[in-house]
């Protein structure tokens, strides 16, 4: 266990199948960034000794307690997989062991839609959470299959076993949206449905959460992931500087990468193509230079509802950003873990300006105290 801060630090050295290898009480160094339907990335410095007990695959839990917590909580619902290591001699003359890891949205990221287009596998109508769960079930679950019809047969199916994943019950959460998306790799399509859900005014996250017994779960998130912690709520907390509770404050207003007007193609050629536009009217009539396009290849889609939804997921993940980021400063009455944790609605307040924004991203780095950097995005 390390300590730091007040907060304690248990990691867990598992098997690539999840079995116990070793407690890691004198970790060196741990960092690890995490951010909301995007792959997170995890670093720790050990001693040379585990080096025996490392390979690519096994699997790391973090376990944090926060001061005034009695029972330490898996750190983000997550579960960390192990994709590089290296022994390496520091400048102080230590032998020690680098591994770097990733977190279980890899199960997402190492599958694609291995249909056809135009099949009912890669081509969806209905609740955006449901969509992305049915990619789930018929390309990683075990239930999956391809367009062969046979992937789910034999010595080495091509599905997770269902003791190490598993899906939640469609919660019919999210916009409905009509979708295609043959061969495309199943996170990229799962990011696509969710903005699509967003830029149709309703927000849908997910994400794959570990049991702390060998298993992960998909969940979709409609509203928030975490808790609402606005003004309104029955627990607010507000992230001011002026509180002492955020340091080295920014607000970014960002509009560098903008798109607010698409144009979408879906299948066919020349005039007889399907094409539908998306646009943010409001932002593109600002002024003579604010209109910004882009064109958007969705030739996958065989229908003009999905070429629309197609658009309007370009459009959402076009869209400019407002970021209050920073430093967390605990206090008596503010502390991450406790009063407020990943994937809440927090109000932030900076210059005056006072903005809710979700907690989706953080960074964190223990190396003799711990640090806690973050990004909330404005909801616009």
């Amino acid at each position: 266990m390390i300590t730091t801060s007040g907060s304690n630090y248990d990691v867990y050295l598992n098997s690539p199948v999840g079995q116990r290898l070793k407690v890691i009480p004198d970790f060196v160094k741990l960092n690890y960034s995490y951010a909301e339907k995007k792959l997170g990335n995890l670093v720790i410095v050990v001693p040379i000794k585990y080096l025996p007990f490392v390979s690519e695959y096994c699997q790391i839990e973090i376990w944090r307690k926060a001061a005034g917590q009695t029972i330490a909580k898996l750190e983000l619902e997550a579960l960390w997989i192990i994709l590089y290591y290296r022994p390496y001699v520091s400048d102080r003359g230590e032998l020690l062991l680098e591994i770097a890891a990733v977190d279980g949205k890899l199960a997402l990221l190492n599958r694609i839609v291995a249909y056809f287009s135009g099949t009912s596998q890669a081509s969806k109508s209905g609740f955006a959470g449901n969509i992305i769960k049915s990619i789930a079930s018929e390309n990683i679950a075990s239930t999956a299959n391809d367009y062969t019809g046979t992937a789910n047969t034999g010595l080495y199916p091509r599905g997770i076993p269902s003791n190490y994943f598993s899906i939640q019950p469609n919660l019919n959460d999210g916009a409905s949206v009509d979708m295609s998306f043959a061969w495309q790799n199943c996170l990229e399509a799962m990011q696509d449905i969710a903005d699509a859900s967003e830029t149709a005014g309703t927000y849908l996250g997910f994400d794959t959460v570990y049991d702390g017994a060998g298993k992960l779960e998909l969940r979709t998130y409609s509203k928030q992931r975490g808790t609402d912690r606005t003004l309104n709520s029955m627990n607010p907390v507000i992230l001011d500087p002026s509180f002492g509770n955020f340091g080295s404050a920014q607000f970014e207003f960002d509009y560098n990468n903008e798109i607010n007007f698409v144009y979408c193609g879906g299948q066919d050629t020349g005039t007889s193509r399907k094409v539908a536009t998306s646009a943010n009217v409001a932002r593109w009539t600002l002024g003579p230079f604010s209109r910004r396009e882009t064109f958007e290849d969705a030739r996958q889609s065989d229908t003009l509802a999905q070429v629309q939804d197609s658009a309007d997921a370009a459009l959402r993940a076009g869209k400019g950003n407002i970021v209050f980021s920073g430093q967390l400063i605990e206090t008596p009455f503010n502390r991450y873990g406790i009063d407020y944790n990943f994937g809440d609605i927090l109000p932030c307040q900076f210059l005056g300006k006072l903005n809710n924004c979700r907690l989706n991203q953080l960074a964190v780095n223990v190396e003799g105290k711990e640090e806690i950097q973050v990004q909330l995005t404005g909801i616009l």
